[in-house]
């Protein structure tokens, strides 16, 4: 019922397995979708997948909970049909539809088993309407102990784990690890300061310093090629008589201010051998720091625990496509195709730069002329922003036309158990090796 979506432009041979959309194409164009089967809310769930609207995995599960409760809101039971077996096939299109948009993550894949289950147990005895209401209830409960509270158990845990003049290296946007972050700080009597990694080409760890920023925490950003100059000790003494590195005819670098002492990350998803599967450069970070004797603390709820074995980045990830974005709206902008107009005033600058609207390729400012059209040598479908404009040109420009060049953008990446020091979980602190047990007691509850 629901058509497949067709694959775009020359992939790497390892990775050929993988589904790679494009993004330069609207999803309606590519996909007939039939009115009569999917709901329109799932339709513009799908849209917002698709576009990057909707990121992380928390966000994009919360999300898909919301719109399954309007869905169950809508059903009603066809004649001389069982509601605990009609209402699981009818949502089997529906997951197809999203998955065809994004493929889908772990913590939406619990949650649709979790779903499914509960469906499928609902006693023949209650009536329609009780059925359905019943069902919202699970769906709130699931939100609520899954999601917000371990979310706040969690927070208290990291808070307990931070100390006094600590220095705390973050990677990338994890709502999690910002949360916690944000409340350690709100709590009085506990002076910290933050370190934010970031990496191209999504540039997340701008939404997560301009979070921390706002709550006052001292921040330092680094991109992920730095991280060998923050993370190793620096001699105090050292520090104050020189205060810069480099001697006579070098160039002086500034020394950075005191040692990370701990790095805070986030997680995807953390597989049945222990693994953690995270966005991609987790794993580098992790490695450096193992190197330097930094512990690694990975924040995850319980429920992004699967049963899935990983011991790599090739078999099972997600490839990154087409998206550019205006820093003030956070959105799709159609700006960035050649030959539209540029709409003076559309917004301001996020960044506080005070351009009209400021639009980002790569991380690097294009501000046109007022009355200017907007051109940018964009090829067709490019995978994501990894065309990157400097100076007016574009190094990979025209890079489909090459036959013997392909680009790769790996989503996520698989961190090895013995990388990581400890798991911060809503049911305490555990090593990676706690995983199968884990998933064996949550079997056995269920």
């Amino acid at each position: 019922q629901v058509p497949l979506r067709q694959d775009y432009g020359t992939k790497v041979n390892l990775f050929s397995h993988l589904h790679q959309y494009s993004r330069n194409r609207p999803l309606t164009q590519q996909m007939s979708i039939p009115s009569t089967v999917i709901h329109p809310a799932v339709v513009r769930l799908g849209l917002q997948y698709s576009q990057g609207i909707i990121n992380g995995s928390n966000a994009r599960c919360i999300a898909l909970l919301e719109v399954f409760k309007q869905l169950i809101r809508d059903y009603s039971t066809p004649p001389n049909e069982e509601l605990s077996r009609d209402l699981v096939a009818r949502l089997k299109p529906h997951i197809s539809f999203l998955n065809q948009c994004r493929p889908l993550s772990a913590s939406m894949g619990n949650a649709i088993k979790f779903l499914k289950k509960e469906i499928s147990c609902l006693p023949d005895t209650l009536r329609e309407e009780e059925a359905k209401e019943k069902l919202q209830d699970t769906i709130d409960k699931y939100l609520r102990e899954k999601i917000l509270l371990a979310a706040e158990v969690i927070s208290r845990s990291v808070f307990e784990k931070i100390k006094e003049n600590d220095v705390i290296l973050v990677y990338g946007c994890s709502s999690l690890v910002n949360r916690a972050l944000c409340d350690a700080h709100a709590q009085k009597g506990r002076t910290f300061r933050v370190v934010v990694v970031d990496s191209r080409p999504r540039l997340e760890g701008r939404d997560t310093l301009r979070r921390l920023v706002r709550q006052g925490i001292r921040c330092t950003y680094v991109m992920i090629n730095a991280i060998s100059y923050v993370l190793p000790e620096v001699s105090r003494g050292r520090r104050a008589r020189d205060g810069m590195r480099g001697g006579p005819g070098r160039s002086r670098i500034p020394v950075p201010p005191s040692q990370v002492s701990k790095v805070l990350l986030g997680a995807h998803a953390l597989l049945a051998n222990g693994s953690v599967m995270s966005r991609v450069g987790t794993s580098q970070i992790a490695l450096l720091s193992r190197a330097y004797n930094v512990p690694v603390l990975v924040c995850c709820e319980t429920y992004k625990f699967c049963e899935r074995v990983q011991t790599d980045s090739f078999v099972s990830n997600e490839l990154g496509t087409a998206l550019r974005r205006c820093c003030s709206c956070r959105t799709r902008c159609p700006d960035t195709l050649p030959g539209v107009p540029f709409p003076a005033g559309a917004g301001r600058c996020g960044g506080g730069l005070g351009y009209p609207c400021l639009l980002w390729e790569e991380g690097h400012a294009l501000v046109p002329s007022p009355g200017r059209r907007l051109h940018l040598p964009v090829s067709a479908d490019d995978p994501d922003d990894l065309i990157v404009l400097r100076e007016g040109q574009a190094q990979l420009r025209g890079w489909a036309e090459n036959k013997s060049l392909r680009l790769l953008n790996l989503v996520y990446d698989v961190t090895p158990p013995e990388l990581v020091d400890m798991v911060i979980t809503d049911l305490g602190m555990i090593p990676c090796t706690s995983v199968p047990v884990v998933l064996r007691v949550k079997n056995v509850e269920q």
